[in-house]
């Protein structure tokens, strides 16, 4: 994808998920080196996923859709062993609401200068403006109704979810209230409290998450025989993205436990030896056998810290 260095963040996130490939490949490379390239490979990329999807949904997500609202829509389990959560009747590809609208909702969220005197309007959320409409995305209001909010039948409507300087904003810059685009107006939304979002985001955000792990049959905490053993499931666990930064950053000698939330006296600079760590020995291959060897290693993962 040619947008992987749009900006450095995301830049960053591509290479530290490319290196952290790399250095399970080398870890399983020296545990079985019978292996070949093949499976080394793909075995280090089913890790790297799981490592992903771990870090994604109980790391980051509860920060941004909240912790109580992933439980109850069943988008997280607290759990040791295997979810199983499967259902091929729920359809996991993308909503074009959720990649058009409400996950470019962080756009917000970049940093950067922007060149001045652009003789119209070419900065991240104006590409987001014309994406929404490019996609045929039906109004914000139409999306309100559909997430439990009533029509609004005049801008003064908004107000139930909005500030007034804001409602005032969409106002002096559309003509009715049916016009206003999605990404706009969802982004002018107050927080639900205990998330980063407001209801009609947190209601798309919500829907995508849930298709996205119930939809997929190899997500990581499923069982059988594409899946991982209960041990290795418990051990994926420990992934966070403070030792993924560790691991394959430049001269990181220590972060906060929870990288995705600022440094305090709950989440206190460490250094990266104290921070948990995927053991990889437990990928050891039985030679000859195609066996994984079987060692009980729990840990609880950071998610379930007090």
């Amino acid at each position: 994808d040619a947008r992987a260095n749009q900006n450095p963040q995301l830049t960053i996130l591509q290479i530290i998920l490319l290196r952290e490939h790399n250095r399970i490949a080398d870890t399983l490379a020296k545990l079985n080196p019978h292996w070949n390239d093949e499976t080394i490979f793909q075995e280090s990329r089913k890790i790297n996923i799981a490592e992903h999807q771990q870090i994604s949904y109980y790391e980051w997500l509860p920060i941004f859709i909240g912790l109580e609202n992933s439980f109850k829509n069943k988008i997280l389990y607290q759990t040791k062993g295997f979810v199983n959560d499967y259902d091929e009747n729920v359809n996991p590809t993308v909503l074009n609401e959720h990649a058009t609208a409400a996950f470019r909702y962080f756009h917000s969220l970049i940093a950067g200068n922007l060149e001045a005197g652009q003789p119209f309007g070419s900065d991240l959320k104006a590409f987001d403006v014309q994406r929404n409409r490019d996609h045929g995305l039906a109004s914000y209001n139409d999306y309100r109704v559909f997430c439990g909010l009533p029509t609004a039948r005049s801008f003064e409507d908004f107000l139930d979810v909005m500030r007034k300087d804001n409602v005032n904003k969409l106002a002096n810059l559309y003509e009715t209230p049916d016009d206003v685009d999605l990404t706009v107006g969802g982004s002018l939304e107050a927080h639900v409290p205990g998330t980063l979002a407001g209801p009609t985001f947190l209601c798309i955000l919500t829907e995508q998450f849930y298709r996205t792990r119930v939809g997929d049959r190899f997500w990581f905490e499923n069982g059988g025989q594409t899946g991982f053993t209960l041990d290795q499931l418990n051990e994926i666990r420990k992934a966070s993205i403070s030792r993924l930064l560790c691991d394959n950053g430049h001269n990181i000698k220590a972060m906060q436990p929870r990288g995705f939330e600022r440094i305090s006296v709950r989440n206190a600079i460490l250094p990266c030896e104290a921070l948990p760590i995927v053991d990889l020995s437990l990928w050891k291959d039985v030679q000859g056998t195609g066996i994984i060897q079987d060692q009980v290693n729990l840990h609880p993962s950071l998610f379930y810290k007090k």
